[in-house]
């Protein structure tokens, strides 16, 4: 379950985060069986956005599947799971001893594991290979094909599509077919470690893949929600820091604004003291005289000579 949280988160990280729109996620289930000699369940996962081989693989060893491959889904990438059942599919699939076989799916317990308020999950279709077979009734919406006209010529098919709960088949088998049919092989996908592997033919068995791939959509949608919500607090604190520089360069400017006027009477000379620089001095008025008189004028002081010693002394 780790690893297939940690693959969807991945996939969440690597995708745009469209705040309160819920993750779509596409189901297709293929359910192969020879009854009462093997079983396999295929699960093709797909979102909006396309997937990457190491989330599938990460995925596909937290599911405990078989394998897990790249596929193109409608032109996107998606990831496609095989799990191979163990007791010949006793879990989904029983042989009466009239050569009847029953056939019962999980599709409603793989809806419930990706039923959130975040995801949207849908199964787009659940298809039915019976080999050495003939499928002879279907639950409602199956479309049966007989082996005859079947792109598998071996096998008898059946489909159902828009899926929103279990669906139901039984059918007739062909004992002399049923056992000359060999066991379908698939490439396993190395297990962290035994106690992982998938057996005992129990339902809880079946349900691992449920369990594990839900716990991988819980992880993608507790990501997005927190990488909008880092993304919401990042842009808060811009705004508030560019609100913060714009109140103090306003103040900044009122504050050189005041310095400015305080500043100016001393700076600038008054209109006086510049009139004053620009005037040259003008000259002492003239002693006053006496109308009609013209101005009298000192006479010089006499030389320093007349009192010196005569010559002899």
């Amino acid at each position: 379950m780790a690893c297939a949280g940690g693959a969807l988160a991945l996939c969440a990280l690597g995708a745009p985060a469209v705040a309160d729109d819920p993750t779509p996620i596409h189901l297709a289930e293929v359910y192969d069986i020879t009854p009462g000699v093997s079983a396999t369940h295929e699960v093709t996962l797909s979102t909006d956005h396309p997937l990457i081989g190491e989330q599938c693989q990460s995925m596909g060893t937290g599911a405990q599947a078989s394998s897990a491959v790249l596929v193109d889904v409608n032109g996107i990438d998606g990831c496609r799971f095989t799990w191979v059942l163990p007791s010949a599919g006793s879990e989904v699939v029983t042989v009466d001893s009239g050569g009847v076989f029953h056939f019962h799916s999980e599709s409603a317990h793989l809806l419930e594991g990706f039923s959130t308020p975040e995801a949207v999950a849908t199964i787009d279709s659940v298809t039915l290979v019976a080999h050495a077979s003939e499928i002879v009734e279907a639950s409602d919406g199956g479309a049966v094909t007989s082996a005859g006209v079947s792109t598998k010529t071996d096998a008898s098919t059946v489909t159902w599509t828009n899926v929103r709960d279990d669906v139901t088949a039984t059918g007739t088998v062909n004992a002399d077919a049923a056992a000359a049919s060999p066991a379908p092989s698939v490439s396993p996908t190395p297990s962290p470690s035994p106690s992982l592997e998938r057996g005992g033919g129990s339902s809880r068995s079946s349900l691992t893949p449920i369990l594990a791939i839900t716990g991988g959509v819980l992880a993608l949608v507790l990501v997005g929600a927190f990488i909008r919500w880092t993304r919401r607090s990042r842009q808060t604190a811009a705004d508030a820091q560019f609100d913060w520089d714009a109140s103090v360069r306003a103040s900044q400017r009122e504050a050189a604004l005041e310095a400015k006027g305080v500043a100016a009477p001393y700076a600038s000379p008054t209109p006086g003291s510049a009139l004053s620089a620009l005037t040259p001095p003008q000259p002492a008025p003239e002693t006053d005289s006496p109308r009609g008189e013209p101005a009298k004028t000192l006479p010089a002081p006499e030389s320093s000579e007349r009192f010196a010693p005569p010559p002899g002394d």
